[in-house]
């Protein structure tokens, strides 16, 4: 069941079961004009890492 209720899932910890990432096949995903080849897979992280911003792509604005 998804989380379709009036709360922040952040809060109450309903969303880490509703996870995609463990059926992300990662060596097979690819990216076209990355500028660091391979660069696309740390565009996803496990639940545990949502928050941490030293894992992930660097972001130019």
């Amino acid at each position: 069941m998804a989380c379709l209720h009036d709360h922040s899932c952040e809060d109450h910890g309903c969303s880490s079961g509703w996870t995609l990432y463990e059926h992300i096949d990662l060596p097979k995903v690819t990216a076209l004009n990355e500028a660091v080849p391979g660069s696309v897979k740390s565009v996803f992280k496990a639940w545990e890492q949502r928050l941490n911003s030293s894992v992930g792509p660097s972001l130019e604005l």
